[in-house]
């Protein structure tokens, strides 16, 4: 009898031996699977977000977004993120890595969503680079 271990390092070599991967991540290569399995998509466009129309406002530029992902995929969730001082970006996700703050014993997920989504100083060996300067900038 074969373990399910096993089979799953049949098909995903990166789960043979005593490596650490977390649950996480086994949901990931999980999700993923059945992405590929169930999407119903089947001429896959290669969607562009660079050419979004500048003009638009965040709400347009998000929808404009979705419905491209949806021409791709059909079973995600989009999450926009935005660099002040540099770019404005859309990305599909299939789960999210909530922050725990540490310093409560008893919390609601609208607490870890709240740390999720709370703004971020990036300076340092953190700078991105701008899209349009090509320098390095702090931002948040």
């Amino acid at each position: 009898m074969i373990s399910s271990k096993a089979k799953i390092q049949k098909f995903a070599p990166c789960f043979i031996g005593n490596a650490y991967l977390d649950s996480q991540e086994f949901l990931r290569f999980l999700l993923l699977g059945l992405h590929e399995d169930i999407n119903e998509v089947i001429e896959k466009p290669n969607p562009k977000f660079t050419d979004i129309d500048e003009i638009l406002d965040v709400n347009e530029k998000a929808s404009e977004a979705w419905s491209r992902f949806l021409k791709v995929n059909n079973c995600v969730g989009l999450i926009k993120s935005s660099l002040k001082y540099s770019s404005l970006t859309f990305d599909l996700f299939w789960d999210l890595s909530l922050p725990l703050p540490q310093q409560k014993r008893k919390i609601s997920s609208f607490q870890c969503l709240d740390s999720f989504t709370r703004k971020e100083s990036l300076g340092g060996e953190d700078k991105p680079t701008c899209s349009k300067s090509k320098e390095r900038r702090k931002c948040t």
